[in-house]
């Protein structure tokens, strides 16, 4: 599922971070959860590898997960997102659905929200 049958017998160690993230992500997915949890999870992976996690994400869940994302990436947010919130200091400055957001106004949204606090 994600690209790693080569390296099965390979200690943990000897992975590239790309790899090690890659890892975790089978490990998250292993039980099925109902809920993820995901901190910037394209965080050390190169196109394909990103291009995987979504893929896994989507076919292991068919509809039936909810995946919190945290990512800096607006249009990565937007794309994969059904209700999206900006946070500042712990803060939502802002929370809207996909449905009535595009990139445009993602973007004017946050940056109105760090706009405020400076």
């Amino acid at each position: 599922m994600v690209g790693m049958t080569s390296r099965l017998h390979d200690r943990v160690g000897t992975l590239s971070r790309g790899m090690q993230q890659r890892l975790s992500i089978a490990r998250s997915l292993l039980h099925k959860p109902a809920i993820m949890l995901l901190d910037e999870p394209e965080t050390g992976l190169d196109q394909q590898a990103t291009s995987m996690l979504w893929k896994a994400l989507h076919t292991e869940g068919e509809g039936k997960r909810t995946i919190i994302l945290t990512t800096h990436n607006l249009e990565r947010g937007l794309e994969l997102g059904d209700r999206l919130l900006i946070l500042d200091r712990g803060n939502i400055v802002y929370e809207g659905s996909r449905q009535v957001l595009d990139l445009a106004g993602l973007k004017e949204a946050y940056e109105h929200s760090t706009r405020v606090r400076a």
